[in-house]
């Protein structure tokens, strides 16, 4: 096949695969209280036949802290990545490479995230 007989890989929008979600968490208890919200953005993309490339973004926003939850709560708005790659040759095969991110601390806790 000669150039531009194909369209490019990266620009295929029959491979993508898009959602969204928002959720909003509260806590209360031990003399403070916090409440946040989340936004997540997930992308799957298709690279070839067995092989798909999986994105997944979110803003964390905390909203309110009081108490000992506003000591240490992390502020400001935050990008969470958890990137992957699935590769699957058959329907009984799975190969999944992930990078995932962690929080340091329990949810509620100061400094804590709501994230896998």
């Amino acid at each position: 096949m000669g150039p531009g007989s194909e369209q490019p890989v990266l620009a295929d929008p029959k491979r993508i695969r898009m959602s969204q979600s928002v959720s909003m968490s509260a806590g209360a208890g031990g003399g403070g209280s916090f409440s946040q919200t989340v936004y997540q953005n997930r992308i799957d993309y298709r690279l070839s036949d067995p092989l798909t490339l999986h994105l997944n973004l979110g803003f964390l926003t905390p909203l309110q802290t009081t108490g000992v939850y506003s000591q240490g709560m992390q502020k400001g708005t935050y990008l969470l990545p958890d990137v992957g790659l699935d590769y699957r040759p058959s329907e009984s095969t799975l190969i999944s490479l992930r990078y995932t991110s962690v929080p340091s601390a329990p949810l509620g806790s100061p400094g804590g995230l709501p994230w896998h």
